[in-house]
């Protein structure tokens, strides 16, 4: 993964943080407010993926002592690379599907920047619709197996 100078899709803002959103976009800006930006690039392939990110200052001020941490989601697990200091701050995520998860994971983030510690929560772009893989089947078919299912008496 390497990433662009500037990313051109805003997944999350500070305004919209924690909101569940259903994302097809695979890069972009993950969160930014007045002192950071967060960069990410993800590729998911039926029950795993990988995400990168990069954590930008926006105040000319290193960010130090970066640390992350995953909410407690049973059915995705996560492993997170050690905090890579080679310009910009860099993670490495990996994260697996064990079951269908009912909600969006929430990474916390905590660094150092200008001497005062920082901390907040952000939705991560891990959501149901990345496990999926498209399948190609004709359109009549699809639509008689989607009427039948949804007019199907469940006992």
């Amino acid at each position: 993964f390497f990433f662009n100078d500037t990313a051109t899709t805003e997944i999350y803002t500070e305004q919209i943080v924690g909101s569940v959103r259903c994302v097809q976009e695979t890069a972009g800006i993950l969160y930014q407010d007045d002192e950071i930006q967060i960069d990410y690039k993800s590729e998911f392939q039926t029950t795993t993926g990988r995400i990168a990110m990069q954590f930008v200052s926006k105040t000319g001020k290193t960010l130090e002592q970066v640390s992350l941490m995953v909410s407690n989601t049973p059915e995705l697990y996560f492993n997170l690379s050690p905090v890579k200091y080679d310009g910009n701050p860099k993670v490495m995520m990996q994260t697996a599907s064990l079951a269908p998860a009912p909600a969006i994971p929430i990474l916390t983030l905590k660094y150092v920047c200008n001497g005062q510690n920082r901390s907040f929560d952000v939705a991560l772009p891990v959501v149901a619709n990345k496990f999926i893989t498209p399948a190609d089947i004709p359109l009549d078919t699809y639509t008689k197996f989607f009427a039948e299912y949804t007019t199907a008496k469940n006992n």
